[in-house]
């Protein structure tokens, strides 16, 4: 079950989507799906006629739209609502009764207004130093910068920065700077969403002439796009079949070039693969 939020009286309808798979993940059709709406703890549905849509997108993907405030609609600020499918099967199993979502129409407890992000960043960076200046603190150390202090310091600080990138990726969703790359089993990515750059200069000066790049992880291994021009080694597509083969938890993974010339293999990267749960 979602949580959608609460939302103003005047707002026109809340949409959101659901998922139905096989015991084993396989997307599969809802049969016979029907949608009912309660509010607060009613025990009888709201009457929806056209109040509500359920509109298949795919195999297994489904669209659901709830008008708030079309004419005649039962929906009223003060309330929670609890959107179930009241009737249904799912590869022969009935889902008759399951809450899909729940949102609010202005039921939930307004307080002050935050501040803007940008008066706040303001009221820090307007913060005098001064008032910081606590041993080991921000203050303390821009303090000791913009005196000058300790050349040897500063260069310190550069070599341990510059050495953060050494042999990592850089950032590019769903890959960390730390090496991590974060994905969801179930989910497909496509080719390219996974990506790395050489921030050291320590892979192969005739990586673009390998015979092929190869990227291993548990049981999984794709193949990988190299791109001279720009320095970017992309990951192929990891199909939603792939994804769910992984585990959750973390998976070490490796990236190794060949040639076929010679017999030569060499592992150009690593890091760590994060597999999230698929959530029902």
């Amino acid at each position: 079950m979602q949580y959608l939020g609460d939302f103003a009286a005047d707002t026109a309808q809340v949409d959101f989507s659901f998922n139905t798979r096989k015991s084993d993940g396989t997307p599969v059709a809802l049969d016979g799906g029907r949608l009912a709406v309660y509010k607060d703890d009613a025990t009888t549905a709201l009457v929806l006629s056209a109040d509500c849509d359920l509109a298949a997108v795919a195999t297994g993907q489904y669209n659901v739209t709830v008008y708030v405030t079309q004419e005649g609609s039962p929906f009223v600020a003060g309330s929670d609502y609890k959107v179930v499918l009241s009737e249904g099967t799912v590869d022969g199993t009935s889902v008759a009764g399951t809450v899909l979502a729940q949102f609010s129409v202005e039921n939930r407890v307004v307080t002050a207004a935050a501040p803007a992000a940008a008066t706040v960043a303001d009221a820090v960076w307007d913060e005098l130093i001064a008032g910081h200046s606590g041993a080991g603190s921000t203050g303390d150390t821009l303090a000791d910068i913009l005196a000058g202090v300790d050349p040897a310091l500063m260069t310190a600080v550069v070599t341990a920065v510059s050495a953060l990138g050494a042999g990592t990726v850089t950032v590019a969703s769903p890959v960390t700077a730390a090496g991590e790359i974060n994905i969801t089993q179930g989910d497909s990515y496509q080719a390219g969403d996974i990506s790395w750059t050489d921030t050291a200069g320590l892979w192969p000066a005739d990586l673009s002439t390998a015979d092929a790049i190869t990227w291993y992880c548990d049981t999984q291994e794709e193949s990988c796009t190299y791109t001279p021009g720009t320095g970017l080694l992309a990951l192929g597509a990891l199909a939603t079949t792939q994804t769910l083969d992984l585990p959750p938890g973390a998976h070490p993974y490796w990236i190794e070039a060949t040639w076929t010339a010679g017999s030569r293999v060499e592992t150009i990267g690593r890091g760590t693969c994060n597999v999230e749960a698929k959530r029902p």
